[in-house]
């Protein structure tokens, strides 16, 4: 098998860690420690709760579990600190709030076995809570659900929660960019796509396999006000993705539909919606608008 180095960064949620820490060495430590040197890294990334005791506790306990610490805040730094103290090649991130199914590893590392494949994603299904019903199904992302296809496919991107990658698909480049991805609290996105972009431009695939599934403690993220900030920041985390990446040209287009549909378009086709779904899809695309046309305002 694969020598898997797992990555868990965390920020102030001590009790999901321990959570997530405790499901993990149950249903897939066998399977981590039959990996060649298999290991569990948590970075903390500079949490003032009990994140360090429970970091600690586990280390101590579990001889292939290895706690960090970086100071530096940001999801960034700290899946950058991971992998830096990372000895394998398979690199597997896992947020601090999931649990896991029984086989969750094996099937997400599987895929590997196709060298063409940098980065494999798995299902990521919500856990206790039902979706809301008046949330658009294309926007389950914006409650960390993930579920494109029943079937393995080629994808555009995949969900952070739950993702793999090969160290020699990134070994030639940067990591993950501290300009993006969240800081403490804020709702920054962005670094996931960025990487993968260059991971896709190197000659990679980014894959999805559905029999990967982990289980998100998304509680607090099933509401409006949640839904609406959180498409705003994505609005915000694309354009600074924009900034490096797309011609001036296309920029312009970009930003001019922004402001045409931000201001005009999305807002009046919310209030004709005839239904709780359409509005909220309206209501996302209004956020996400304003978001990218706001970054721009703000570098201005």
């Amino acid at each position: 098998m694969f020598g898997v180095s797992i990555i868990i960064a965390t920020y102030n949620r001590a009790s999901l860690l321990a959570e997530t820490l405790a499901n993990l060495t149950e249903s897939s430590g066998d399977l981590i420690t039959s990996s060649v040197g298999g290991e569990v890294i948590i970075v903390n990334n500079n949490s003032n709760d009990d994140t360090a005791k429970i970091g600690q506790d586990f280390a101590n306990r579990f001889p292939f579990v290895k706690y960090v610490f970086e100071e530096k805040q940001g999801l960034s730094h700290a899946r950058n600190a991971g992998i830096a103290a990372a000895k394998n090649d398979i690199l597997v991130f896992l947020d601090d709030d999931v649990e896991v199914a029984d086989d969750w590893l094996e099937q997400l590392i599987k895929p590997l076995s196709d060298k063409t494949i940098g980065v494999v994603g798995g299902k990521v299904l919500p856990y206790g809570v039902p979706m809301p019903t008046w949330l658009p199904r294309e926007y389950a992302y914006l409650v960390s659900v993930f579920d494109p296809s029943d079937t393995p496919c080629d994808v555009r991107t995949v969900m952070g929660a739950n993702f793999v990658l090969r160290r020699s698909a990134i070994k030639d480049m940067s990591l993950f960019d501290p300009k993006l991805g969240r800081k403490g609290t804020q709702l920054l996105g962005g670094e996931e796509v960025e990487l993968f972009n260059r991971i896709k431009s190197a000659g990679y695939r980014i894959f999805y396999t559905p029999a990967a599934v982990v289980f998100h403690k998304i509680q607090n993220k099933v509401n409006r006000e949640y839904i609406v900030n959180y498409a705003y920041w994505l609005g915000v985390s694309e354009a600074n993705v924009d900034k490096d990446v797309v011609s001036f040209s296309r920029f312009g287009f970009k930003f001019v539909r922004s402001l045409f549909f931000g201001w005009s378009l999305y807002p009046l086709l919310y209030l004709v919606a005839p239904s709780p779904v359409g509005k909220m899809r309206y209501l996302i695309k209004t956020q996400f608008a304003l978001g990218y046309l706001t970054f721009w305002r703000t570098r201005a």
